[in-house]
């Protein structure tokens, strides 16, 4: 089993929004801008908490580059955000991506541990008080693959077969050509999380994690959101995109690049994603 670090969210790169760590407790992941999808922020259901809902709309409400109305790429999907039946969770990824999960020998059965930017997110009764603190890299969330799928190899019969058997896919845009043009990347994949992980049946194979510091990557103190302290059970792995050099002195330099950085096989990687949510997974 392969385990996948894979950078995800909205990050403050074109606008004053990152994903949000609300009362050090809830982790709310933001799909990131998009021009070309339908799809706004205010068609999404953002949060499973309703409390934190509120929370996140005052924060679109204060923002001066983003707000509800404008268009995002809904994906990955942990959580449900369009409130549909039948629903599993789903990741798409297209171009060198893609192409770095395939050479990497990506395949079902492996899991993919999200990580994104942070910034933390106070409340107190009605105020909101954001940005407090500088950016950071957490853990949010996971997804263990049960199907591979490249839309763009089948045909008109396949495709409403996979329609019917997940009504939800006509919404995802890397399915969905009109949404976002993708019709020409033969590598456009989709992955559809199973149902169940593999390691327990008590536990959906995709979803989100409570809050904890355990799941903070970026190094303690007035650190770049790069500069990590990696978990104690992969600091001695290789990790694609990243060489002898990325450790240094006190800290472990992550990539500025690439969103999908493959973990070497062991045994070592893939009990610590399994103990990750074990102990995280929101149930």
């Amino acid at each position: 089993m392969k385990v996948i670090l894979s950078r995800k969210g909205l990050d403050s790169t074109y606008c004053d929004i990152a994903n949000l760590c609300i009362n050090n407790t809830e982790l709310v992941m933001l799909p990131i801008m998009s021009k070309n999808n339908t799809a706004t922020y205010r068609d999404l259901s953002l949060c499973e908490n309703p409390t934190t809902s509120n929370v996140v709309e005052q924060i679109f409400n204060h923002s001066k580059t983003i707000n509800t109305d404008t268009h995002c790429h809904v994906d990955p999907n942990l959580i449900n955000f369009y409130n549909v039946d039948s629903f599993l969770g789903s990741l798409g990824q297209v171009n060198s991506s893609q192409a770095h999960l395939l050479n990497q020998g990506v395949s079902v059965g492996d899991i993919f541990i999200f990580f994104g930017l942070f910034k933390d997110c106070n409340t107190s009764q009605s105020e909101v008080k954001v940005f407090k603190s500088k950016s950071k890299h957490i853990i949010f969330g996971y997804l263990q693959i049960g199907e591979i799928v490249y839309p763009n190899s089948l045909s008109n019969k396949e495709r409403h077969d996979y329609e019917s058997r997940y009504p939800w896919l006509k919404l995802h845009p890397h399915w969905n050509n009109e949404i976002e043009d993708f019709s020409n990347d033969k590598n456009n994949c989709i992955y559809i999380a199973r149902e169940t992980c593999t390691f327990d049946n008590s536990i959906k194979g995709y979803g989100t994690f409570n809050f904890d510091k355990d799941l903070v990557l970026t190094k303690f103190g007035e650190r770049p959101p790069t500069h990590w302290e990696l978990p104690k059970e992969l600091q001695d792995l290789k990790l694609s995109y990243h060489n002898e050099n990325s450790q240094k002195k006190d800290y472990f330099q992550s990539a500025l690049r690439g969103q999908e950085f493959v973990i070497e096989e062991c045994s070592q990687a893939e009990q610590w994603a399994i103990e990750l949510i074990k102990r995280y997974a929101k149930r």
